[in-house]
């Protein structure tokens, strides 16, 4: 008879064959005692198994070679899903016992299910009850167990089987081969059915089977087992919960990831917080420098970079060669700004506006790096409200730009003493020579940082001072031709500038601030920065060494003075603020947020009254109204003289800034300030010569700048125009205006001949 391996015939108890594993189990093991033995155990490994008594001894059938697994497993029925048991994970579910018709029952032989189900094997007590001669007891056959088609959760759990056992990979004996067939002494046992898989109850643990060490031999009582030496038992495997059928089990991340991912949200509102820090002190400033930013008219210095702005470049560099040499790098910007924005007051006064706006982004940058954060938003925000930034933020000059480079400088040297990098003293070398070419006077801040480089380098650690050397060198190698060319030209461009007192030194925030008392209260605020004990490190010892970066040019600039040529002003000094407010900002964070920030909105209403002005007026001069005067009531065919012609008024320049060409004519000039690559024109050397032919003459006079006595109608212009004018002329009517005075001349009637 020729079966498959799906319906074998059940063979009747024989003796075991010298090939029968050792693992056979007993009939009377314990019920939960798997028999997952492998096929292939060693054949030395004899089981003593005594017949029984009066039994007769089947004829096994024939042996058929088995069909593949593959084609095993297309004819098999699909077993049956058993129903786990509510019991704990340790637990093994109970497996029906097999059918029978003679003999006691034997235990239930149960199958490991590994990656690939292996076939149920079957064991049989050694006292099997004998079957009648006449009647072949029949068992039902055991189903061929089905491929699981989900892996266990814990398939790794049969690695807990004897040490003789094969790995959960091994391929399994084939169904049909006559191996098996022999090894079988007893009905075969149905196998059970694996639980389903992605069911929520705890994986089975599988227990090893009880095999008989080489050369014992048991001996089987009637209904009992054989005695046999347990092996030791293994803990079983921890039961964990099964993933959900058709879901992906997510991979557990390892710690390092779990804290970045915890971190996050605090890193996240770190980094807002840090853009906040400048953010709000950038916008703030650009609010108020904007404000009513072309109110004011220009004054003086600004008509001199409108003058020079609007000229070639050829025109501009032949200027240089004779006064302004130092302005050059800010007259060539300014050109080529006007030609692409024009040159109303707004725009003119536009980059200034931008630069200091940047100056307060970079302060709070510099003092974050110093201080943190709070001291950032402080220190910003002192920048806004300081009067004296507000005024230089609105004038065509460069010292807007050269706030903004000596604070940009401050910090590439901080980060560069920090961690040096060739990048970094790269961009130091940079800020240098851009503060340079806003205003030579700037390169003084450069003994601050000297201070500074040589405080914060270690003995063992030089090279970083020689990397600050060689970085400043560059910087200023860029700002020397310009300094070279400008030297021979200080007399003739400060001759107005009388020679600082010593007093001077002691009145620090009346020469740089406009407001002495908002000065005041920031300088006493940036003192309080050196008395703190709550910065460590490199903080503390920079709130030293930025007093360094403030006074040392403050006091270089002053022996200037004393020993070259008159130069100690004010405006000169305004790259030092910024670090001022860095200070003070340093300051305020000892109090408490609102505090600070109460104090911050303090001083700005302190300085509320200079904001105001310095949107009316930039200086005592009003040269839009004397323009307005003459643009309206001068005729076809006037005249206009300008006193004080070779001053520093530039009151010529005012008038054709308003008047762009209009207005009555020019009569004493001879060669302009273009011809002559100057600021200042040439006038005819004979009056009388240049004013035949005028009727009605205008005459403009500015107070005098070095005593400031008021100007009259005709006492500010040479003595030979006034002898000429007093002649031909006399005065009609007279306007007196902010720092002008107008008068309009008519031709003085001749004598009637008799």
């Amino acid at each position: 008879m020729t079966t498959t391996s799906g319906d074998r015939p059940a063979e009747a108890a024989t003796s075991p064959s010298p090939d029968a594993p050792a693992d056979a189990a007993a009939s009377d093991a314990p019920a939960d005692a798997p028999a997952d033995a492998p096929a292939d155990a060693p054949a030395d490994a004899p089981a003593a198994a005594p017949r029984a008594r009066g039994r007769t001894k089947a004829t096994p059938p024939k042996a058929t070679t088995a069909k593949e697994p593959a084609q095993s497993r297309a004819t098999a029925p699909k077993p049956a899903p058993e129903k786990a048991a509510p019991d704990e994970a340790t637990a093994e579910p109970k497996a029906a016992p097999p059918k029978a018709t003679a003999g006691p029952k034997a235990a239930p032989a149960k199958t490991a299910a590994g990656p690939k189900a292996a076939p149920a094997k079957t064991a049989a007590g050694p006292k099997a009850a004998p079957p009648k001669a006449t009647a072949r007891p029949k068992a039902a056959p055991p189903k061929a167990p089905a491929r699981s088609k989900a892996a266990s959760p814990r398939a790794a759990s049969a690695k807990a089987a004897s040490p003789k056992a094969a790995s959960p990979k091994a391929a399994p004996a084939k169904a049909g081969s006559r191996k098996a067939v022999d090894r079988s002494k007893a009905a075969p046992a149905k196998a059970p059915a694996r639980p389903k898989t992605g069911s929520p109850k705890a994986p089975k643990t599988i227990t090893p089977a009880k095999t008989t060490p080489p050369g014992v031999t048991t001996v089987a009582e009637p209904g009992g087992s054989p005695e046999a030496p347990a092996p030791p038992r293994k803990a079983p495997p921890r039961a964990t919960a099964a993933p959900e059928p058709g879901t992906v089990a997510e991979p557990r991340r390892p710690p390092e990831a779990t804290a970045r991912a915890r971190r996050a949200p605090q890193d996240r509102r770190r980094a807002l917080i840090g853009v906040l820090s400048w953010a709000i002190p950038t916008v703030v400033t650009a609010l108020v420098v904007w404000f009513r930013a072309g109110e004011a008219p220009p004054w003086r210095d600004e008509f001199a970079s409108w003058d020079v702005a609007v000229r070639t470049v050829p025109q501009i560099v032949a200027l240089g060669h004779t006064i302004d040499a130092v302005m050059l790098p800010y007259y060539l910007f300014l050109h080529y700004w006007v030609g692409w924005f024009g040159d109303s007051v707004t725009a003119l006064r536009m980059p200034s506006m931008l630069a200091m706006t940047a100056t307060a982004a970079a302060t709070a940058l510099l003092a974050r790096r110093l201080y943190g954060h709070r001291a950032a938003l402080l220190a910003g925000l002192l920048v806004a409200t300081l009067p004296v930034m507000s005024r230089y933020a609105q004038e065509a000059r460069g010292y807007a730009f050269a706030a903004l480079f000596a604070t940009l400088a401050t910090y590439a040297l901080v980060a560069a003493l920090a961690r040096p990098r060739w990048w970094r003293w790269a961009a130091y070398a940079g800020g240098v020579l851009l503060l340079g070419w806003s205003h030579p006077v700037g390169l003084l801040l450069l003994a601050g940082h000297a201070v500074a480089a040589a405080a914060l380098t270690a003995r063992h650690d030089r090279l970083r001072l020689l990397w600050w050397a060689g970085s400043a060198a560059a910087g200023c190698a860029g700002v020397l031709p310009l300094m070279l060319l400008g030297a021979p030209q200080h007399e003739a461009q400060l001759n107005w500038l009388p020679r600082a007192t010593p007093d001077a030194l002691a009145e620090l925030p009346n020469t740089i601030f406009i407001s002495g008392l908002v000065g005041g209260a920031l300088c006493a605020m940036a003192v309080f920065a050196l008395s703190g004990r709550g910065t460590p490190g490199a903080g503390e010892r920079w709130s030293r060494l930025l007093w360094f970066c403030v006074l040392l040019p403050y006091g270089l600039l002053f022996a200037a003075d004393q020993l070259i040529a008159p130069m100690f002003v004010g405006r000169y000094l305004i790259f030092m603020v910024p670090l001022l407010c860095v200070l003070a900002g340093r300051a305020l964070t000892r109090l408490r947020l609102p505090t600070a920030l109460a104090a911050v909105l303090v001083l700005g209403l302190m300085g509320l009254p200079a904001q105001n002005d310095l949107r009316k007026w930039h200086s005592g001069l009003d040269y839009r109204s004397v323009a307005q005067l003459l643009g309206g009531w001068s005729v076809p065919g006037d005249g206009v003289v300008y006193a004080h012609r070779q001053g520093w008024q530039f009151t010529d320049m005012a008038m054709r800034y308003y008047l762009r060409g209009s207005g009555p004519r020019d009569v004493l000039l001879q060669s302009d300030a273009v011809r002559n690559a100057s600021l200042w024109p040439t006038e005819c050397d004979v009056p009388a010569d240049c004013l035949a032919g005028t009727n009605r003459l205008w005459v403009v006079s500015p107070d005098d700048l070095a005593t400031g006595r008021r100007a009259g109608a005709t006492d500010q212009l040479p003595e030979g125009v006034r002898d000429t004018l007093a002649a031909r002329y006399r005065v009609a009517e007279r306007w007196r205006f902010d720092g002008f005075t107008v008068a309009l001349l008519l031709p003085r009637p001749r004598p009637a001949r008799h």
